[in-house]
């Protein structure tokens, strides 16, 4: 082999890698081109989970029909925002530039997130589970007030436990 195959052959990887960069981009700038704030689109959202959404930078204010179903945040940088599912349904979202003029309305759907729960139904009470692999409790919306209520307690109590200024004792801090 030639000296130029060797050196060639042995770059071949390193090239390879340096095309990863390029591929991720392009395979990307369809999805970032998008535009969040379109008329008439639909952006859904899985119920306790939140997306980053780029915005035009003349958007000053975020407004939504119903905050019960969707929380909307518009970022600091103002080209960026986050949608935090809340409850199952369906708002809109209108932004406004600085002068308060509509720069289009785009409507919010929640879907349930249902991958890995499992619902147990006893009777007329409802409890959900999480369930990778093992089922543990969580708090799902539909589910029985006392369920919520047994797991809420059980999560704060975990919580007082983990935090060393809510107990007791400190572990040798200042008193």
């Amino acid at each position: 082999m030639s000296r130029r195959n060797i050196m060639s052959s042995r770059l071949l990887p390193f090239l390879a890698l340096a095309r990863v960069p390029l591929l991720c981009a392009a395979l990307a700038a369809p999805l970032l081109a998008k535009p969040a704030l379109a008329d008439n689109a639909v952006i859904t959202i899985k119920l306790d989970q939140a997306r980053v959404l780029s915005v035009p930078k003349d958007v000053k204010m975020l407004i939504v029909g119903n905050p019960l179903i969707a929380d909307v945040t518009l970022l600091k940088s103002g080209t960026n925002m986050v949608i935090t599912g809340k409850s199952f349904g369906a708002t809109n979202m209108i932004a406004l530039d600085g002068a308060g003029n509509s720069l289009g309305e785009t409507m919010i759907k929640v879907d349930p997130s249902t991958g890995e729960q499992l619902l147990v139904q006893r009777g007329d009470a409802r409890e959900t589970y999480f369930c990778n692999p093992k089922c543990l409790p969580t708090v799902a919306l539909g589910d029985d007030s006392k369920f919520v209520s047994g797991v809420l307690s059980a999560v704060a109590s975990r919580n007082n436990a983990s935090n060393p200024a809510s107990s007791n004792n400190s572990g040798g801090g200042a008193h």
